[in-house]
């Protein structure tokens, strides 16, 4: 069954707002995050965010580090493809990850994002 879920936070600083789409397939997700300044009171992700900015698929192993490749990414940015790792391997799902978060915000973003899907 798919099913598609949205959500947001604010960081705990309150310097940026985070958001998050989530499509739960069979055996995997497909999630979108990103952040906006949460300062501008018009900042907001899903408006404003890029869907293909940094994009990777990542698949656990049992017993081994998560296979991963990058989809997409921009020269600036190669956060998604550890970051997809990293979730795979804690979730034990297949993970389509697109990320646009600024660098200070995606350690935040990634615990946010597992546990989200532990509580799906």
């Amino acid at each position: 069954m798919i099913s598609v879920s949205q959500h947001m936070t604010t960081t705990s600083d309150s310097s940026a707002r985070l958001s998050m789409q989530i499509t739960s397939l069979v055996d995997s997700y497909m999630i979108w995050v990103g952040s906006a300044d949460a300062t501008t009171e018009d900042s907001n992700p899903e408006e404003n965010g890029k869907l293909c900015r940094d994009w990777a698929y990542a698949m656990p192993q049992p017993n081994k580090q998560p296979i991963g490749t990058t989809l997409f990414r921009t020269s600036a940015s190669d956060a998604a493809l550890s970051m997809a790792q990293r979730i795979a391997r804690k979730t034990n799902k297949a993970i389509f990850l697109s990320a646009d978060v600024s660098p200070q915000h995606t350690l935040v973003a990634e615990k946010w994002v597992v546990d989200t899907l532990r509580a799906l």
